[in-house]
């Protein structure tokens, strides 16, 4: 298996096709897994395939929904959430919360940020220097295409269709306090990714820094 490897799942929501994207990274003799989706009995022994599985994030205040089945197929690993997911979900009992002031044991391979200022979401986002990829769950989307007509509609509508990251109006609605927020993206893009792997749309395998850039850049605020 490659060192980051994803896997894509059917998802709707409000009945718009937006499908669900898990990601898991080796990191040594160990796995990390980003937005668990349903676990299906390849998709299980995949991970094993990698390695042991040691670590899994909900990494927003929305990607949650598989956490319980995952713990169950995998009791040894250590869960953590994205502010406030705890309070969320007090049925799940979380070995941590990650912030930005606290190391985690992934850290010497794998970096964070927890992106403030924007509490609807609490997103963290994850970057992997070995191979260049910035990790995210909704701070960015990347719809290219869709054989769905419902989800063409509902997207050009917020002017999401085919447009990479956050709109000026999920700015509008999603930022709350502008220079935490932005802060936040300072230090994401002082990473140097160049793929980006997001959880819903396309993957954007290079040139993902200058795209990010573009929508979240001091220039684009």
């Amino acid at each position: 298996m490659a060192d980051v490897w994803t896997k894509d799942q059917d998802l709707k929501f409000y009945g718009v096709k937006i499908g669900a994207r898990m990601t898991a990274v080796r990191l040594d003799e160990n796995v990390f897994v980003h937005s668990p989706i349903k676990l299906t009995d390849d998709l299980a022994d995949d991970l094993l395939a990698t390695g042991k599985v040691r670590w899994a994030v909900a990494p927003n205040k929305m990607h949650h929904l598989y956490i319980g089945d995952f713990k169950k197929r995998f009791p040894e690993a250590a869960v953590f959430c994205a502010p406030e997911l705890d309070k969320k979900r007090s049925d799940f009992k979380f070995d941590g919360v990650i912030t930005n002031e606290q190391s985690f044991p992934w850290n010497p391979h794998l970096h964070h940020v927890f992106i403030e200022g924007a509490p609807f979401y609490n997103e963290v986002v994850f970057y992997h220097p070995k191979t260049k990829s910035l990790i995210v769950s909704d701070l960015a989307t990347n719809f290219q295409h869709s054989d769905s007509a419902m989800t063409k509609f509902f997207l050009t509508l917020l002017g999401s269709y085919r447009h990479f990251g956050w709109t000026k109006t999920e700015k509008r609605l999603f930022i709350k306090d502008k220079p935490a927020f932005y802060r936040s993206l300072d230090k994401v893009l002082a990473f140097d990714f160049d793929r980006v792997i997001m959880a819903h749309g396309e993957i954007v395998e290079t040139g993902g820094k200058a795209m990010m850039t573009q929508v979240f850049g001091r220039s684009g605020s």
